[in-house]
């Protein structure tokens, strides 16, 4: 934690401090429920077009924004 003095940019004190939380540890991938998805690619043609074939129904926007 920094505290910063009142009317100066530059005086700060920092000060150690510890936080502890109280309750059940979650495993926030035990809540999840995946489905696994696989998929197949046609050859690239010279116009360097192919496509993907999904096995199941996929929300392409999430593939989308999330794809690297």
């Amino acid at each position: 934690m920094v505290v910063k003095e009142t009317n100066s940019d530059t005086v700060m004190y920092p000060y150690f401090c510890v936080v502890k939380v109280n309750g059940t540890i979650v495993d926030p991938y035990s809540l999840i429920n995946y489905t696994e998805v696989n998929y197949t690619m046609t050859p690239i043609d010279r116009n360097s077009k192919g496509s993907i074939k999904w096995n199941r129904p996929v929300n392409l926007t999430f593939i989308k924004e999330n794809w690297n």
